[in-house]
């Protein structure tokens, strides 16, 4: 399960902080999520932080066998800074109310829609609803602060 929190967090998540709660919940949800390769990986498992996309693929995709869950730390941290920087512009309590109800599921994050892995079916139309939503959020806000 740390593997699978990994993937939706900017920072690399040990197995030592994952709870029985979360492995009771965060596990099913994964499966039935199309997330397989997150079981696949018992044997051996280690994270990287702050190395770049090319390293990785020099150093590691080179051997046989091997297979990563990468994310763009610094994108899931800009764009958590942007969800934050645009609640407090928008000055709307019903967005804050919402914002924190999601953040409060399991994965959910900022960025948790472009994390999604990209084989699953779904995942294409599922990003494309986020941008239009994300592009109407930006829109009105755009317009309220334009006054």
């Amino acid at each position: 399960m740390a593997a699978a929190r990994t993937c939706y967090s900017p920072r690399v998540i040990g197995t030592d902080e994952i709870t029985d709660k979360q492995r009771d919940s965060i596990g099913p949800l994964t499966f039935v999520g199309g997330h397989h390769t997150v079981f696949q990986h018992a044997h051996f498992e280690f994270g990287l932080e702050n190395v770049s996309r090319q390293f990785v693929w020099s150093f590691l995709h080179s051997h046989p066998f091997y297979n990563s869950e990468q994310s763009s730390q610094r994108y899931v941290k800009l764009n958590a800074r942007f969800h934050l920087l645009l609640n407090k512009l928008a000055k709307s309590r019903a967005l804050e109310t919402a914002i924190a109800q999601v953040e409060a599921l399991p994965f959910a994050s900022p960025s948790a829609f472009v994390l999604a892995q990209a084989e699953l079916p779904e995942s294409h139309r599922t990003l494309y609803v986020a941008q239009v939503q994300h592009r109407g959020i930006l829109g009105q806000t755009h317009r309220v602060v334009k006054g």
